[in-house]
């Protein structure tokens, strides 16, 4: 299951994205065309909505962050599809993409590398190096 840390991350995200003046067509444009239900979410090929994706998250049906990370990146792969039908569609989704992995390149990628990150920060605060001596004056 995902960590509360990985949790509360994913949802400051959501909001972000729902405070795009975009996000409205990204939550509807799977809700009309796909009436499967959350729980075959795992299909490959299947067209979702990050409403969809917040159910299933709130439902606690991610155990890792890499699901979830798929799981969007459907998303956005879906809407990169439509270039030639829709090419205002296909750059905002470019957009969104975009800024959605600067976002998940800002996650600690496991509680193990959060605790390093902050074991570094701490001795370096310190003075100590990273092989954990202290730096000679």
């Amino acid at each position: 299951m995902l960590s509360f840390l990985d949790t509360k991350n994913i949802k400051i995200i959501i909001d972000k994205i729902r405070n795009k003046p975009i996000f409205m067509i990204f939550n509807e444009m799977h809700n009309e065309t796909n009436s499967k239900s959350i729980h075959t979410i795992n299909e490959p090929n299947m067209k979702l909505s990050i409403g969809q994706i917040e159910e299933k998250l709130t439902r606690k049906g991610y155990l890792k962050l890499e699901e979830w990370t798929k799981d969007m990146e459907k998303i956005w792969r879906h809407a990169l599809d439509q270039e030639k039908s829709n090419p205002a569609l296909y750059l905002m989704a470019i957009d969104l993409q975009q800024w959605f992995r600067r976002q998940i390149g800002k996650f600690p990628q496991s509680s193990d590398e959060l605790w390093i990150n902050s074991l570094i920060s701490k001795t370096n605060a310190l003075g100590y190096s990273s092989y954990m001596q202290k730096p000679k004056k």
